[in-house]
């Protein structure tokens, strides 16, 4: 999940409570261990994701193998939301936002040139 989420970085994860849904960061199980991979697709029960540095998606999952979301990672003292809210303070919020813009610019160029 670099550059979100960078190993040993803690992260915040939460019950998943209702739908899973395009963009969230998941916690599931991908062969014997758990990893924290983004949600690409959702076609009823099965969830597809991906990590943000790999080019394919992993093999896809039912709803119930998702064991939690992530809502937020500290990086030395600093704490960056993964989903809009002011629980982290406005700071916080603020990071989320801008570096959510920065992935959607980086998404709709790799878009328009082909390579994706």
């Amino acid at each position: 999940m670099h550059p979100t989420i960078r190993d040993a970085d803690p992260v915040l994860l939460a019950p998943l409570s209702g739908r899973v849904h395009r963009g969230q960061v998941v916690l599931v199980p991908l062969g014997p261990r758990l990893m924290l991979h983004r949600v690409v697709d959702v076609q009823g029960d099965i969830v597809l994701t991906r990590g943000d540095a790999r080019q394919r998606n992993d093999t896809p999952l039912s709803r119930q193998d998702v064991v939690a979301r992530a809502i937020a990672v500290r990086r030395q003292r600093k704490v960056t939301t993964l989903v809009p809210t002011l629980r982290f303070g406005f700071a916080a919020l603020v990071r989320f936002l801008l570096r959510e813009s920065y992935r959607r610019a980086r998404l709709l160029r790799a878009v328009f040139n082909g390579s994706y």
